[in-house]
């Protein structure tokens, strides 16, 4: 049966070699070419979109160190579908949802200030009518925070009323995706001691599908190699063979 299937199709390549001119070669060529990118062409974009890769995270907060002895908090994230992050995540899912462009990563970081036994200054005292109005401040040492604010006091001590009219909280937040041998982290931190991170949560895309950055992920078309195959000896036999030869690849799988 194999060889009645090897004989036919021997028969079928020695008519078309002398049958089909070289303009007949050039346009089949040609077909191949644009079938081969046809197909890696809808291969990739229906695997973008069934399959796209996206990391979410939903360990507990852990504790990295850089170089420098510098802590960050530190969470574990996973490859998961897109679909699923709508099950898991819907805060997320919906931030991807609501952007008007192609997001490639989309985090959310969860903080929480604590600051105890402050002291406040006055600034000055006016005396009024039926109450006292004293305007004071708080000034954290290194500058981490400000606050600004009124007592009024009645002149009997019987009531007192306090307003915050500023409250100024400086700090700098950094996020790191980092690959180490724990897998793929969010990581965080924050320069300012009163605040800490409770909580994070990062989705990321494939940067292949990027339009901008997918230049940087090109893979190389031309190889040189062994190769092993089927194909027509001088006297146009079919014959198996084995060798090393330079491709150009169409469709990469």
């Amino acid at each position: 049966m194999i060889n009645k299937i090897l004989t036919t199709i021997k028969n079928i390549f020695i008519w078309l070699f002398h049958k089909l001119t070289f303009r007949d070669y050039v346009i089949i060529l040609l077909c191949m070419i644009a079938l081969g990118l046809y197909i890696k062409s809808n291969y990739y974009e229906d695997k973008s979109i069934q399959t796209p890769m996206v990391i979410y995270d939903s360990d507990s907060l852990d504790i990295y160190k850089n170089k420098v002895k510098s802590l960050y908090v530190a969470k574990q994230i996973y490859v998961q579908n897109v679909k699923d992050l709508q099950k898991q995540n819907c805060e997320l899912s919906n931030e991807v949802k609501n952007l008007k462009d192609n997001p490639l990563v989309v985090t959310k970081t969860e903080t929480k200030v604590r600051i105890q036994k402050v002291y406040a200054k006055s600034d000055t005292i006016i005396n009024g009518d039926s109450i006292y109005n004293l305007q004071w401040h708080i000034d954290e040492p290194k500058g981490y925070y400000t606050v600004n604010g009124v007592t009024d006091v009645r002149k009997d001590f019987s009531d007192f009323t306090t307003r915050l009219d500023s409250f100024k909280l400086d700090a700098n937040l950094t996020l790191d995706i980092i690959e180490d041998k724990k897998g793929i982290r969010l990581i965080g931190k924050t320069d300012n001691p009163y605040i800490s991170i409770s909580n994070m949560d990062g989705v990321m895309f494939d940067p292949t599908k990027s339009k901008y950055l997918k230049k940087y992920y090109k893979q190389k078309k031309w190889s040189i190699g062994p190769t092993v195959g089927y194909g027509l000896s001088k006297d146009l036999k079919l014959t198996p063979y084995v060798g090393i030869g330079v491709s150009y690849g169409i469709i990469q799988f």
